[in-house]
């Protein structure tokens, strides 16, 4: 089983184990979108648009879990992680209670229950969404479109921020693309995130 570390932060160094492959597919976030992922998150918060410390950074897809504790170990004030896959859940689970046991953890389908968040004292959602990449054909594609826009529009508290990792550029309109050599980087925030 191949493992996953923490690249910065609190939990530097941290390994972590890796779930079971889907259909054939492994699908963990690369170092490099990882780093890209929150050099954009330092940044904004660098120009005041973003405060770790009264943000939460929910990963709707978690797999390893690997992104969660990358933003808890780099000042998120808490981390929520959904997966639906047993097995992965499994390791999901193992992995936070080896490294983090204060991480929320749940066993739910993400395209429900991605608003079932404590959002109290929350000033920013931020969803990090790397569904594994036979989602992005056919009809999967506009399943998810709608997820960003219920998550966008939902009346949760608080600004929220869109992060989507994704083998294709769909050609979203009002979505930032940012292309990483084979992937790419959907960014789109409310209204309210400014």
């Amino acid at each position: 089983m191949q493992k996953l570390k923490v690249l910065s932060g609190s939990l530097k160094g941290r390994v972590l184990s890796t779930p079971p492959a889907i259909k054939g597919n492994q699908n963990f976030t690369p170092s490099l979108i990882k780093e890209a992922v929150f050099s954009i998150l330092d940044s904004l918060e660098m120009e005041g648009k973003l405060n770790k410390q009264t943000s939460v950074f929910v990963d709707l897809f978690a797999a390893s879990g690997q992104m969660g504790l990358e933003a808890f170990s780099r000042g998120f004030s808490r981390s929520v992680l959904f997966e639906l896959s047993s097995e992965r859940f499994r390791v999901l689970k193992k992995n936070m209670q080896d490294i983090a046991p204060d991480l929320e953890v749940y066993h739910r389908d993400a395209f429900r229950f991605y608003k079932e968040i404590n959002c109290e004292n929350v000033e920013t959602l931020v969803y990090f969404l790397d569904l594994p990449y036979s989602f992005w054909n056919g009809s999967s594609k506009e399943k998810i479109y709608k997820l960003t826009e219920n998550i966008l529009n939902s009346s949760l508290p608080g600004k929220k921020m869109l992060i989507l990792q994704a083998g294709e550029n769909p050609n979203w309109e009002n979505f930032e693309v940012k292309r990483y050599r084979n992937n790419y980087l959907l960014i789109k925030t409310d209204a309210t995130f400014t």
